[in-house]
């Protein structure tokens, strides 16, 4: 069995998360982040896993577009789909949201493996935007592992 993981990163953590994914799959993994590349071959596979974080209430416009422009092709994969996200009760709106209706659709699994606050690597607009909504919304800045494990066990367990 091969799986690809397909993602974006802004600072960081997403990309963190996806490491440890492709480290503990019993299987072959590819890692792409689209950032860096822009053409994907996903047709050798037998599972693609697609991840965005979500800031400012919106996931990676960069996927969304992959997403848009190969929907079709997209949608006959088993598909997961995850954002990284620190406020939990919001996350599955934030996946239905930021990706394309027919790929959340079709996803087999959908989680959401946490977020972390990175003040230092935040431009002034983005620390007090965190600072505002930290104090309204109940925020939980950690990596989820035990929902990056049950995918995992999920995928690797999938017949």
């Amino acid at each position: 069995m091969k799986s690809l993981i397909i993602y974006s990163s802004k600072y960081g953590f997403t990309e963190e998360c996806v490491t440890y994914l492709a480290d503990n799959f019993k299987h072959d993994v590819t890692v792409v982040n689209i950032n860096t590349t822009s053409k994907i071959d996903y047709d050798e596979f037998n599972w693609v896993i697609i991840g965005s974080p979500v800031y400012v209430g919106k996931t990676n416009k960069k996927i969304k577009v992959f997403l848009e422009e190969n929907t079709d092709k997209l949608a006959t994969k088993n598909l997961a789909l995850f954002v990284c996200c620190m406020i939990p009760g919001d996350a599955e709106k934030y996946i239905q949201d930021g990706f394309p209706k027919k790929i959340y659709d079709s996803a087999k699994y959908r989680t959401n493996f946490g977020g972390k606050l990175q003040p230092d690597k935040l431009n002034f607009f983005e620390r007090k935007l965190t600072e505002i909504v930290s104090k309204k919304v109940d925020i939980q800045p950690e990596m989820l592992y035990q929902n990056m494990d049950k995918l995992i066990e999920f995928i690797d367990s999938y017949q």
